[in-house]
Formats: C-alpha cells, structure tokens, sequence
C-alpha cells in the first residue's frame, strides 16, 4: 500500500523532502489563557459543562461540609448553596436527558432517508454480532479494508495495551485511521494542554497493529499547536519517521490518497485552541470540498462537534447530510442571540458528495448515522442504469468515535473512557463497477480499563446512558441534605 499527496507525491518521499509550508512558521509562542477551542458564547456554554462533572461537585461538596464544621455562622449559606448545587446538579441530568431526546435522529424525509443506529442500546447476547455488523452496499469484491478510531488521548502516567478482542477486529485491515490528539514533546505544559511520550506511545500504539497493517494518525484538531508551531513540526517529523505510521492534516497535506485503489481519505479540524489555523487544515465546507478528490472514495475525518455531548445538534446532522449527498440541508443554527430571535435559516453547503464521514472531538460516543443516496457524477448529478433507474448507495457517519485511548481516572472518568471502533470494506459497487462503495462494516464499542498502572482498551459490551446518572444522585443527595438541613433547624434552634 502506497499513500500519495494529492499531486501524486509519494508520501514518505513527500515528507523527506519537505520544508516548513508557509505560513506555518516556526513561531515558539503559544497563549496561556487559550484553553476553549469555541467562540466566547459557546465558551461560557462550555465552561458551564466542565463545571457540572460529578468530580468537581464532589470537591465543592466537601468543601462546604467542612465549612459547615466551624459553627452556625455559615449555617444559612451552606444550606442556600446546598439549594443551588441541588438545583445544578438535577438540572444537568434533566437537561442531557431533554437533548438527547430532541437531537434524537428522526427517520423522516430529508429528501433522502436516514436511519440511526443506537450506540446505547443494551444488545442482548444472541444479538451482538449480528447488530454490530451493517452490509451497507454489495460490492463485487473488496479492494481495500479499512479501520478507524477515535480520539487517542495522553495516557498520562499510564502505559497503553488492548485486549486480544481489540487486535483480533483489527486483523486483516490495510490501515488504521485515528486522531492523534496532541503532539510529541518533553516540554511541560497546564493541564488542558495534550502531549505524548516518545517513544512510549508510538511503541504502545504499535501493539494494535499485525503485518501489514500500519496507522495513518489525524494531526489537525484544537490540541495540535497546544505547544507551538515548532513542536507541531517537531512532532509530525517523529511520527512520520517511524516506519508504521504516517500522518496527515497539517496545511500541505490536508489528504492522503491510496495508490493502489481509488481512494481519498481527507481531515480539517473546526476548532483550535490557540486559534491558530497557520499549520493545520480548517474545517468549514469550501475547504473540505477542495479536499474531495473527483473519481474517487472520499473519506472525511473531521474534527468538529462539541466536548461531551452525546447527542449531535440539528446543524451537525444537517452538515453531515449536506456532505454525504451534495444537497444542502436546511435548519437553524441557533449559535447567537440575533438568530435565535429572528429564527434565521442557515443552509449548510452541499457541492460534492462524500462517501463516508468518521467524526472525532466530542470525547464521547455519539450515533451513527445511515443516509441513504444515489450514485452521482461529478456534477452532482444522479446517475441511472440502463432500465432508467436510479442506483442507490447507502452511506454511513460516526458523529463521534469517543475516545480511544484515555488517561482519565477520577473526574472524567465516567465519559472519557468509552469509544467507538469501525472497519469496512471498499470496491467496486456490484451494480455499478465504476463507483466503489464501502460494505461489510463492522463496529464495536470500547472502553479504557486500568490495571495498576497501564491501561487496557477493551470491547465494552454494557449499557451506555446518554445522561449523566452521577449528576441525578448527587442532585438527589443534596436535596435530602437541604431537607436534613432544613428539619434540624427546626428541631434544634
């Protein structure tokens, strides 16, 4: 298997011969207070998320009982916050319930059809293999099979393994695609910032792959220039030089084409921390259509979404319609004050039409999607068959694969460990050869487990809320410590 730029330059070669692409300079500066890769007014959304983690209502919690140790002085106070925290903590729990319930993907008519596949549901035993397992389209034979992961997070003090279920599923497959969350460096930085140990984590990730297979690593997300433009560089060299790996997504080589088969697999990132987009590929449509390649596959990796929501708002579902068809989608992005009153329309572009989409960012599992379309030219354009009718193509998006890898243990323990992992495989569609589509997929979803101090990416066959039920309880305890509270002031004056 031979991956090529968009020019036809041997990658590796490519690499070699490269020098710093314009403008990506070799700037050391990085910004101490980027730490939200949104705009201010999501920001504070976000923000207001972090804060709701069952951990840090734990602390604040503990805090307030060992204030309430000191006397009556501070009685009243803690018994007002208790209120609040009760209301904040019910209130999360409410809300990701509501939203995973209005996001919800309907099966209606969007000028196509679609269909969701539930990455929560509990599969009874006798199911699993047969519900983890999509055909998609028939195709005349496989030229190429392909496997994807989601995020791959800092281990922090942990080692990396996998379960033999994990490495058998991967078994067979030409490359692995996942998204390098970070870059490879010795500097020290804060805590949102995500950084790897070489060799460490290349030698870890390497335990997944049995000959020939090799990873192809995503380096366009908000982490990429956590640490500068020149540790970007410096970090891309390193994984570029090891022989089973190769990577893609900084501003020269947005796409990587497989020689052999006529396939295109492209990345751009929606956020950045540093909002810094000098060295990385952006997403926004006009990019990402300039990454489709005419004539092939095009695979889409994006880094877009939002951090742990488990649900997909109403303007991803309709971009990634918009992507996947070429028809733009209309809906309402509700992102500020001004749309919200006007109720203005936003019409995601179309332009070309993609073949697969693997989502990644939100760090947690979120659904996958089944867009039902037609085979098309270039222009967009259904194409038919002999008899006058038109050739259907069925197509697939994983909004969020998770996170493959995590370091978390304490706070984001409950969301950060769980992923998705998909493989499938591509060739000619059996009832037009001239175009490949993607069959036989296969999915299964992981989870990280600890073991002293490595940890194991395992198959995750247990039930996967979409609302946080720590959240519920903790609520449900303050509520009865306001009661308490409440009735021994009574009691005792």
């Amino acid at each position: 298997m031979t991956l090529t730029t968009k020019k036809d330059e041997i990658l590796e070669d490519y690499y070699k011969n490269r020098r710093v692409v314009p403008p990506c300079k070799t700037s050391t500066k990085t910004r101490w207070y980027r730490v939200s890769p949104y705009d201010w007014e999501e920001s504070i959304y976000w923000g207001f998320k972090h804060i709701a983690l069952p951990g840090i209502g734990i602390l604040i919690i503990g805090i307030l009982l060992i204030i309430r140790l000191y006397g009556d002085l501070v009685r009243e106070s803690v018994v007002y916050i208790l209120v609040i925290l009760a209301v904040v903590f019910i209130a999360s729990y409410v809300r990701e319930y509501l939203r995973a319930n209005i996001y919800r993907i309907p099966a209606k008519d969007y000028g196509i059809s679609v269909k969701e596949i539930d990455v929560t549901y509990d599969y009874p035993n006798e199911d699993r293999e047969k519900l983890f397992k999509i055909p998609l389209n028939t195709i005349t034979g496989p030229k190429f099979k392909i496997g994807f992961v989601g995020d791959i997070m800092k281990l922090k003090r942990y080692n990396l393994d996998f379960d033999p279920e994990i490495v058998d599923f991967f078994k067979g497959v030409d490359i692995i695609v996942g998204n390098f969350e970070g870059v490879i460096t010795k500097k020290r930085g804060t805590i949102p910032k995500q950084k790897f140990n070489n060799p460490p984590i290349l030698d870890d990730l390497k335990k997944l792959l049995t000959d020939p297979t090799t990873w192809l690593l995503c380096i366009s997300n908000n982490h990429s220039i956590d640490f500068s433009n020149y540790e970007f560089q410096r970090s891309l060299s390193i994984i570029q030089n090891d022989p089973q790996f190769d990577v893609f997504g900084c501003n020269d080589v947005p796409n990587v084409l497989i020689k052999e088969v006529p396939i295109n697999i492209s990345t751009a990132s929606e956020w950045s921390n540093q909002k810094c987009w000098d060295c990385i590929s952006m997403y926004n449509n006009d990019k990402i259509n300039s990454f489709h390649c005419p004539g092939k596959f095009n695979i889409l990796f994006p880094h877009w979404g939002y951090e742990n929501e488990k649900y997909v708002r109403t303007r991803l579902q309709s971009d990634a319609i918009a992507i996947l068809t070429g028809i733009p989608q209309k809906h309402s992005k509700f992102k500020s004050f001004v749309i919200k009153i006007f109720n203005l329309e936003i019409y995601p572009k179309g332009g070309n039409s993609w073949d697969f989409i693997f989502g990644h960012h939100p760090h947690v599992r979120q659904p996958i999607m089944e867009v039902k379309d037609y085979v098309r030219d270039d222009d967009g354009k259904i194409i038919k068959n002999d008899a006058e009718k038109r050739i259907e193509l069925n197509k697939l998006v994983v909004f969020s694969g998770g996170n493959f890898t995590s370091g978390a243990s304490i706070i984001r323990k409950k969301k950060h460990i769980y992923g998705i992992i998909m493989k499938g495989e591509i060739g000619p569609l059996k009832n037009y050869p001239q175009k490949y589509a993607m069959s036989n997929v296969e999915w299964r979803r992981t989870v990280n487990t600890k073991d002293a101090d490595t940890k194991i990416v395992s198959i995750d066959w247990d039930k996967y809320r979409t609302y946080n039920l720590w959240a519920l309880i903790l609520g449900i305890a303050l509520s009865i410590m306001t009661i308490l509270a409440f009735i021994f002031n009574l009691v005792i004056p």
